[in-house]
């Protein structure tokens, strides 16, 4: 750091007087530099503390397994005075995050958070063609884009004339439940999503999610309230839902409430077992934390974390050779019942059986 100094002086030279003007450099003196510094890092500290504070509050006030919390005032001045680089502050709200043995319950860096952008803005999650047999065939990839309704009614369009739909869902993570919940209303009449209990915003926040024919109705903390819903696409068209293990979280509770409600058939492997609800509270301009706020029930009442859905009818083999199952249990109930008068999903239950 240099300062600019301008000095007068006066000189005499030859009886002429002279005047000088003279631009200097000047070093600044150590103490100078560490005075700037120690404000740098006491800006930082500040910073790091406020986001500290702001994650344990976060979680204070929306973790949903309460009995986890019982020390949780310990962590509040736990790093007081000591979170003056990025470095101490990551590791601060790690072990924080950690006590709570809690894999859904973490810190995102500024990183993940545009990752999470990115993935909210893809252009194209919907995969749709027609099969052998007349079968339709639908993929969704997640339920993050906000693309996600647009491509699946015009999807659905597309297979308006098929016999009956294959929807595949492997290795979809998941995503928001409001996509999930509007797709649910594209394939069904009426029928109960799903229900949740957990906490928010200091208190108990409950809420049941019931579709019928002409809109939802949420039950929120013994409060009704109703809510516009997309209209049923595919009628009564037969439905089989292909999961793997790596199908996780709104795409299981897709495929449970689909099943619970007499829907569908789940088919394939059993699913990865995600059952809890999270919600991102921002705690700086570059970390947020991602809060398990609920867990979520099927229907029929089920809780499948850390189980998993089973499937109906378990497939091995390939990908393509568990769609090909698929498509052929699918097209190949579809002619039974036709001459038999029997519901296709009763159809390949019993085929099923004997697998």
């Amino acid at each position: 750091m240099l300062k600019r100094a301008g000095a007068l002086r006066l000189a005499i030279t030859s009886g002429v007087l002279a005047l000088f003007i003279q631009t200097t450099s000047v070093p600044a003196t150590a103490s100078t530099q560490t005075h700037i510094t120690k404000q740098a890092q006491s800006a930082q500290s500040t910073r790091n503390q406020k986001a500290y504070a702001a994650a344990w509050e976060s979680i204070q006030q929306n973790y949903c397994d309460r009995t986890k919390l019982d020390t949780w005032d310990g962590w509040r001045h736990k790093f007081d005075g000591k979170l003056d680089s990025e470095g101490k502050l990551q590791a601060a709200l790690d072990d924080m995050l950690h006590s709570l043995s809690d894999d859904y319950t973490f810190c995102l860096t500024e990183k993940d958070i545009r990752s999470s952008e990115k993935e909210r803005k893809q252009p194209n999650i919907v995969d749709t063609r027609i099969m052998p047999g007349n079968i339709g065939y639908l993929k969704l990839d997640n339920f993050s884009s906000r693309g996600l309704g647009s491509q699946m009614k015009k999807s659905l369009q597309k297979l308006s004339r098929t016999d009956g739909i294959v929807l595949d869902l492997r290795n979809n993570h998941g995503g928001y439940i409001a996509a999930a919940q509007e797709i649910f209303s594209m394939l069904v009449d009426s029928g109960q999503f799903m229900s949740f209990q957990g906490f928010l915003e200091g208190k108990p926040d409950n809420q049941t999610a019931i579709l019928q024919r002409h809109h939802w109705k949420v039950l929120k903390n013994n409060q009704v309230t109703t809510e516009r819903r997309s209209p049923n696409l595919i009628g009564n068209k037969p439905l089989l839902v292909l999961v793997n293990e790596d199908t996780r979280s709104a795409s299981e509770m897709l495929a449970g409430a689909l099943r619970d409600n007499g829907r569908a058939m789940v088919i394939g492997k059993q699913t990865y077992g995600k059952g809890v609800l999270q919600d991102t509270f921002r705690i700086s301009d570059r970390h947020a934390v991602k809060v398990v706020t609920a867990r979520y029930f099927l229907p029929l009442g089920s809780n499948i974390h850390e189980k998993g859905l089973a499937p109906d009818i378990e497939l091995s083999g390939s990908s393509q050779a568990q769609l090909n199952r698929a498509a052929q249990l699918l097209s190949s109930a579809i002619t039974e019942a036709h001459s038999s008068g029997r519901r296709v999903l009763a159809v390949i239950e019993q085929t099923g059986a004997r697998l």
